[in-house]
């Protein structure tokens, strides 16, 4: 039992001279960090200056002097272990950077003066350089990001803000909401804004605030809304008297009634703003807001069937643009009278005015609105009577129409367009780069942690060799007490065994001299005093072994007291560490049922749209039908016209054809997806049905000078397919090779078969595909960069419903292609042995 608790008590003092160690351990790696970071006057004196010498530089706008200076004063401070040197050349290489439009070198330091500002707990400084990351992200146009980071500022509890710091903040973060579309909290943001300015007083701010507002209300076709904000702007402007913005006010107000159809209402604001205009125009300065009211007093008079105000508003503005406007200016105010004048049966006047735009729209670039005067010109003429003329009018439309510039103006358009796409694009790379560009900061973060954990680990080997010799001590100790209770042990047993000795000697003393008795009790007396001595040595020590024992006692007891304080302090540790996992655990959860809802929200989303796409095509099908009968009948009935009538009564049935076609397929491909598609699936002999397929399209292949050949090396060539939609799988394949394939070219139609299947290929030697149309060659509405060589149509779905088709029968198609090289389709249907 004794030994039982020897071991106890030694695990227990070991313990504790463990953690004695570590923390020792630990206030010597504090002191020699510490004394790492020390450095002398004139290191510091020479970093400030470079450092200096770097924002003046980036000051003067000279940046790549400013990146000179500062990754000098970087490398010092680095290798000093300089921290605020350190922090302010990483944040002018960020600054300097982002001015060169270098975003992602920018992010790069931006990033890691942020750590360092983490690891300094220099929350201040945090705060700004997260907003200037923000700043970044939104300059950047990676409005996610930067949202993210403003918020993180704004809810910063370490760091007070400034009012005019939090109102620029919260103007920062309702601008990227609008970005990123999410305009209730844009609103929400700019309510917070307009509180804030109300409660200062500054007019200018509320108005700017309000502006802002009633902006995001006119974009959502909130009209009523938009209205009471600009009222409130109207009232503001009329107490400062700001002639000019109360005449601007009063022009948004008249559009804002116009767009809820409250045309008297629109008017006399219009009217407000012309009067307001005409008070500060001084030489005719402001002719241009003049012109702009008039012209929108004449629409709504004209929308109210008020010709005769009408025509004298734009008659108004027309006399001023003729003095100080431009030639398309004028052509536009005279094409307004025109339009007037010819709904008003006033032919001569509206003739005269559209001869004039005519006539100003000439040398310029301006082909639309030349195109509308032309035609308008023809409905003149017509309606008088001049049919040569309007017909002269009607083929210069025509031409103007199918110009080139024209077709300039539309590609512009496409171009635009294309922008569009190449920016989404771009702001995709943009997001992947960032990503990137954590990943190798959270790398370097590894490193450091790795780091310091192979120094705690070479603690803890130190540690525990310290224990290990603690514990050989520990055993030594217990020896030695063990060999002196021993020896203790052996005193004891030699007085026992001398009392034992003693004893008989008495009994012998007694039995030998009891003859004589004086002898006997003076030898007796002695033996009592001898007696009497070596039990009081015996008391003395048994006494002394006790105090021993009780000198021990309290030092086991002190120990006990002292682990058990330790262990308490462990304890309050651990369950501090088990509330902050918990507080983390339900975090996680939290944004797991945020993205399960969201998911949801877009499935729910991706059936609506299926079910509107499915809707609108299917209502379209019937007015469709009933253009195709008319024209049906017009060409019955229509012997007698001219050439070019019948000409524009084929194009016209040509374009409802196609766009029949389109609306099948698409309601097609919403049928596949919505597994409603009816198989009718039995054996179908292949290569009659690709000779079939041939012979639809030699006709088309013909005219562009295209021979299809055919090689078919089956024996047999029967599969379980649906005989219709193979057809139509075939068909659109060779009609895209045919599409694709330069003029007198050849394409080549091949079966062929295998153990198991049978496999039908379209080869052309056309443009290719490239590698990112490869990507998405089978989406829904994509259409390739290739264009067809003859113009043909394309709707962006043909494929899309090939591969729906195809795997719908239990079959495969894909495509092996280079761009420049041609292209083959391939498609894979079980054979039936």
């Amino acid at each position: 039992m004794n030994h039982y608790s020897e071991n106890i008590n030694l695990t227990k003092l070991s313990k504790l001279n463990r953690m004695l160690l570590m923390l020792i351990a630990s206030i010597f790696f504090l002191v020699t960090t510490l004394h790492g970071q020390q450095i002398t006057t004139s290191d510091s004196l020479r970093i400030s200056r470079a450092i200096e010498n770097a924002h003046s530089a980036l000051a003067k706008y000279d940046y790549n002097k400013a990146i000179g200076l500062a990754n000098i004063s970087l490398s010092e401070s680095d290798s000093l272990n300089f921290s605020s040197g350190l922090i302010n050349s990483l944040l002018i290489l960020a600054e300097s950077h982002k001015a060169l439009s270098e975003y992602s070198s920018a992010l790069n330091y931006y990033l890691q003066a942020q750590a360092e500002l983490e690891k300094n707990k220099n929350y201040k400084e945090l705060a700004k350089t997260n907003y200037k990351i923000g700043q970044l992200f939104f300059e950047w146009g990676v409005s996610e990001k930067a949202l993210a980071y403003f918020n993180s500022v704004l809810t910063e509890d370490r760091v007070s803000l400034k009012e005019a710091d939090q109102i620029d903040l919260l103007n920062r973060i309702a601008e990227t909401y609008l970005k990123l579309d999410e305009t209730d909290k844009s609103q929400e943001t700019y309510q917070k804004i307009l509180t804030i300015n109300k409660n200062d007083g500054e007019t200018d701010q509320i108005i700017n605030t309000l502006r802002k507002i009633a902006s995001i209300y006119n974009q959502q076709g909130q009209y009523e809304n938009a209205l009471r904000y600009n009222f409130e702007i109207l009232e503001l402007n009329k107490q400062q008297r700001d002639t000019l913005q109360t005449a601007v006010s009063c022009n948004t107000i008249g559009f804002l009634y116009k767009s809820l159809d409250k045309l008297p209402e629109a008017l006399n604001y219009f009217e407000q703003a012309l009067e307001y205009n005409q008070q500060i125009n001084k030489n005719g300065s402001n002719y241009n807001s003049i012109v702009s009211n008039l012209i929108n007093i004449g629409v709504i008079d004209q929308s109210m069937g008020d010709y005769k105000n009408s025509i004298k508003s734009f008659s108004k503005a027309l006399n001023i643009v003729e003095k100080n406007g431009s030639k398309v200016e004028t052509a536009v105010l005279n094409n307004y009278l025109a339009s007037i004048y010819l709904s008003t049966g006033n032919y001569s006047d509206a003739r005269k005015h559209t001869l004039q735009a005519i006539d100003l729209l000439k040398g310029t670039n301006n082909i639309r609105m030349m195109a509308a005067s032309q035609k308008r010109l023809s409905e003149i003429y017509e309606k008088t009577g001049s049919y040569d003329l309007a017909l002269d009018s009607y083929k210069q439309y025509s031409i103007i129409k199918d110009s080139l510039l024209y077709r300039e103006q539309l590609n512009q358009e496409k171009e635009q367009y294309k922008q569009i796409l190449v920016a989404t694009v771009e702001k995709e790379s943009k997001l992947e780069l960032i990503d990137q560009e954590m990943k190798a900061l959270e790398l370097r973060n590894e490193k450091v942690k790795s780091e310091r954990e192979k120094q705690e680990i070479e603690l803890q080997l130190k540690e525990q060799e310290l224990k290990n010799i603690s514990l050989q001590n520990a055993q030594l100790e217990r020896e030695r007490q063990v060999q002196r209770l021993t020896l203790l042990k052996e005193q004891i047993e030699a007085q026992r065994r001398n009392q034992e000795i003693t004893v008989l000697e008495q009994k012998r003393d007694l039995q030998d001299l009891q003859l004589k008795q004086n002898e006997i009790l003076r030898t007796e007396k002695q033996k009592e005093i001898e007696l009497q001595k070596s039990q009081l040595e015996l008391q003395e020590s048994q006494l002394e072994s006790s105090k021993l024992q009780k000198q021990y006692l309290k030092w086991t007891v002190g120990l006990v007291v002292v682990i058990l304080l330790l262990m308490l302090a462990g304890f309050i540790t651990k369950q501090k560490d088990n509330r902050a996992l918990q507080t983390q655990y339900d975090k996680i959860n939290e944004q797991k049922e945020s993205i399960e809802k969201i998911n949801e929200e877009l499935l729910e989303l991706n059936e609506e749209k299926n079910n509107l796409i499915g809707i609108v095509a299917h209502d379209l099908k019937s007015p469709l039908n009933q253009i195709s009968g008319i024209l049906d009948i017009i060409k019955l009935t229509s012997k007698d016209q001219t050439s070019e009538h019948q000409e524009y009564i084929d194009k016209i049935s040509d374009s409802t054809k196609r766009l029949k076609n389109m609306v099948t397929k698409i309601l097609d491909v919403n049928a596949i997806e919505s597994k409603t598609l009816n198989l009718n699936v039995e054996e179908i002999n292949l290569k009659v049905l690709l000779e079939e397929t041939i012979g639809h399209f030699e006709e088309m292949a013909k005219k562009k000078g295209i021979v299809i050949h055919k090689h078919f090396e089956v024996a047999l060539s029967t599969a379980q397919v649906d005989a219709g939609y193979t057809s139509e799988v075939f068909e659109n394949l060779l009609s895209n090779s045919i599409k694709y394939s330069p003029l007198d070219e050849e394409v080549y139609v091949k079966l062929s078969e295998s153990k198991k299947t049978l496999r039908a290929e379209f080869i052309d030697h056309g443009q290719g595909i490239s590698k990112e149309d490869m990507k998405n060659l089978f989406g829904r509405y994509h259409k390739l960069s290739a264009r067809p060589t003859a113009g043909e149509d394309s709707t962006g779905l043909g494929l899309s419903i090939v591969k729906k088709y195809v795997e719908a029968m239990n079959g495969k198609v894909w495509c092996e292609s280079e761009e420049g090289r041609g292209s083959n389709f391939i498609v894979e249907f079980k054979k039936v042995s």
